[in-house]
């Protein structure tokens, strides 16, 4: 294994760790409150629906890293992410402050007037973690891009801590759930933004390739990768709309939520192998494949262990702080995902390779391929009655399976075009 690759890749990993216990922190949390499930299912639907827009920027990082080559390409990038914010704030903005938006959410989500006031109030509180979001987004693309992910990962760890502050903080004062959640994503993402574009302007290494960059170049590199985000943002939705019409809807929607937010803890850390690929890729692809499958076996070995042994109903008791029905239902749909990191693992090879390549259609393609299987095979379980969150949770594998399909086709496809293979090299 290069050292080179796990000093790089650690910082992300516990990067993305530290995102992951900022989520379970707020289902902690969440979970503490009266009404337990009641207040998760409707933090769930309203982050679905934010984050149906706010993923569109997932691939911020990914974009800067590759294409800003020289301040002036550094300054188009900077423009371009920032009205891509303001454009995904809009539709933000008239679901939760409009008649029509509250109505479009009581018809996608079929859920009734006391759900949906708590829904709208996380909307409208979000209006601005969309551009805070983008631009520490950017930052973080410019520090990786120094290979300066230690950088990255203490400013992670640093707004972690004010994620579980500001939880508490409210939680003590008896604030309402919906304002404590909402402040600590605000404060400490606004926070956070500003230590990153301190931190930049120390550690950053700027670059003065000889490339030129247009305005077509970057929207035809970043729209595939914001649609394939944006389709994964969809696919809880998609489920949710129908898992929210079935007997004990609000159970299985807060079990859900509640297994598939642990189940990242072991997902999220193979999404980091993409910076791994943006960086490297061009440089040792034979010896970034040999990493990421190692620390793939790793992951898999760890959520096994999780999913056969009573740790996992000790952390949803303990950690997650759930009871009862709603214990049962988040271990029961828990135990289909632990494929998820071997498929999600084969899926962001490819991605990887698309990224390097910045040939990143088939991702956009792949998005919208997993968004068909899940709403097909939800739709079927649905009309059979045999929805649940344990069988949702099977769905969302089957639309990873789908997505990792789509993906190698495009990648043959393309070897195919430019070598005149029968396959994808790499």
């Amino acid at each position: 294994m290069d050292r080179r690759y796990w000093r790089f890749y650690w910082p992300l990993l516990l990067m993305a760790l530290a995102m992951l216990v900022a989520r379970q922190v707020q289902n902690r949390t969440l979970a503490s409150y009266e009404e337990a499930a009641r207040e998760i299912a409707a933090f769930a639907l309203a982050f679905a629906t934010f984050g149906f827009f706010n993923a569109a920027l997932v691939f911020v990082p990914h974009m800067v890293n590759i294409l800003a080559r020289n301040p002036r390409s550094l300054r188009r990038c900077a423009l371009f992410t920032l009205a891509i914010a303001l454009l995904l704030t809009a539709p933000v903005a008239f679901l939760a402050f409009t008649a029509t938006g509250a109505h479009v959410l009581r018809i996608a989500f079929g859920i009734e007037e006391e759900m949906l006031v708590p829904v709208t109030g996380y909307l409208r509180l979000a209006i601005p973690l969309m551009t805070l979001t983008a631009f520490a987004h950017f930052y973080t693309g410019l520090l990786v891009q120094s290979r300066r992910t230690g950088v990255v990962t203490v400013l992670q760890c640093l707004k972690l801590a004010g994620v579980c502050g500001m939880l508490l903080t409210g939680w003590r004062l008896g604030w309402s759930p919906v304002l404590t959640l909402s402040l600590s994503q605000l404060a400490p993402t606004a926070a956070h933004l500003a230590l990153a574009a301190v931190a930049t302007l120390f550690v950053r290494r700027p670059l003065h390739e000889p490339e030129t960059l247009r305005w077509r170049d970057i929207l035809h590199y970043y729209w595939p990768t914001a649609l394939t985000s944006v389709m994964f943002s969809l696919s809880r939705p998609i489920l949710l709309s129908f898992l929210n019409r079935t007997p004990d809807s609000e159970a299985s929607v807060a079990g859900l939520a509640l297994a598939f937010g642990f189940a990242m803890i072991f997902h999220a850390p193979v999404n980091q192998f993409r910076h791994l690929f943006a960086t490297f890729g061009r440089e040792d692809l034979p010896g970034v494949r040999r990493f990421l499958t190692r620390v793939m076996w790793a992951l898999v070995a760890a959520l096994v262990a999780v999913n056969v042994t009573p740790l996992g109903w000790l952390a949803f008791r303990y950690a997650l702080n759930a009871r009862g029905e709603l214990l049962n239902t988040a271990v029961s749909a828990f135990a289909p995902l632990c494929l998820i990191p071997v498929v999600v693992t084969l899926r962001n090879y490819y991605h990887g390779l698309a990224l390097v390549r910045r040939r990143t259609r088939g991702m956009g393609a792949g998005g919208v391929t997993r968004n068909a299987a899940i709403y097909l095979a939800a739709l079927a379980l649905f009309r059979t009655q045999g929805l649940n969150a344990a069988s949702a949770a099977c769905v969302l594998v089957i639309g990873f399976i789908a997505e990792t399909a789509t993906v190698y086709a495009e990648a043959a496809l393309t070897s195919a075009r430019e070598n005149g293979s029968s396959g994808p090299r790499g």
